[in-house]
């Protein structure tokens, strides 16, 4: 099992496991510990006593996390070795790794995979489009496109690209009803309109899924705007082989920085002041409040 598998793989994997469980029986007389030890350190990575009956005692499934500075450091290697004690049933064990660097790498990290990462302004000639420079100050409200370029010099099959935010920084969901207002990017190189691909947005990030990628360069882009000021990392872009998560890469980290306007207190004031007003008559006022009560 692994975490970046997609929901459809998993889905079938419990289903093939669930079929396989019934037809040993094993989820109905299951009573088996199963122990999983890292050699030759002797490091326990899992020890767990599985048992479909029982009452309160009945578990079925079992797993542990460890750190990195957990696990054990030898030069030539870690066999790992499974322990079974005599009992009834049948066990999976599977391991997986999630890659979080301790420091972010300002240079780009290429494991079979080139990311670059850049944020630009957009072009209102020409929605849909990145124009200039790479920036990396901008002023609340300012519109802008990034672009997480990826290259791979063999054709891929299930890519998973994932784009963290800065702080300072919201993306705009072109899928919206309000689409309209703002421009409409191009979220997948043109170049392979056959290619399957969906694109999900979050608060944090953005993330998108290539069913398959040809040998060579693919863009993907997406609009975002520029909220609180204040300075921020700029997270590297990651892109990675979904069934093969070490096929990897990652674009190089910066800092961003969204500045305050020139004349806050004159163009900031009316708006908060407008604010309140609208909060208080459709939130506050209903309560019986005066506006200056619910300022106190």
């Amino acid at each position: 099992w692994q975490r970046s598998l997609p929901a459809r793989d998993l889905i079938l994997s419990m289903l093939a496991l669930l079929a396989f469980d019934s037809a040993t029986g094993s989820a109905k007389s299951a009573d088996l510990t199963v122990a999983a030890v890292a050699m030759p350190s002797k490091v326990t990575l899992l020890d767990a006593h599985l048992q479909s009956v029982g009452g309160a005692q009945r578990l079925l499934s079992a797993e542990n996390t460890l750190e990195w500075s957990q696990l054990p450091f030898v030069s030539s290697g870690t066999d790992v070795v499974f322990q079974l004690d005599p009992g009834s049933g049948a066990a999976v064990i599977s391991m997986g790794m999630d890659f979080v660097p301790l420091k972010p790498f300002m240079e780009t990290q290429f494991r079979g995979i080139l990311v670059q990462k850049a944020v630009q302004h957009v072009d209102p000639s020409q929605p849909g489009r990145c124009r200039g420079r790479p920036v990396y100050t901008a002023s609340p409200g300012d519109v802008l496109c990034v672009t997480v370029q990826v290259t791979s010099p063999d054709d891929l099959s299930d890519v998973t690209i994932i784009d963290l935010l800065p702080g300072g920084l919201e993306a705009l969901d072109d899928s919206l009803a309000g689409k309209a207002a703002g421009p409409v990017l191009v979220p997948f190189d043109v170049r392979w309109p056959w290619i399957q691909q969906s694109r999900e947005i979050k608060r944090d990030l953005v993330q998108w899924r290539a069913r398959y990628l040809y040998a060579g360069t693919h863009s993907f882009t997406y609009a975002c705007v520029a909220n609180v000021p204040g300075a921020y990392s700029l997270p590297a872009a990651k892109a990675f082989s979904t069934d093969h998560p070490e096929v990897m890469g990652l674009s190089g980290a910066a800092s961003f920085v969204v500045q305050d306007l020139p004349s806050a207190s004159a163009v900031s004031s009316p708006m908060l002041l407008a604010m309140r007003q609208e909060l208080f008559e459709s939130k506050i006022g209903k309560l019986g409040f005066s506006l200056s009560e619910a300022r106190l």
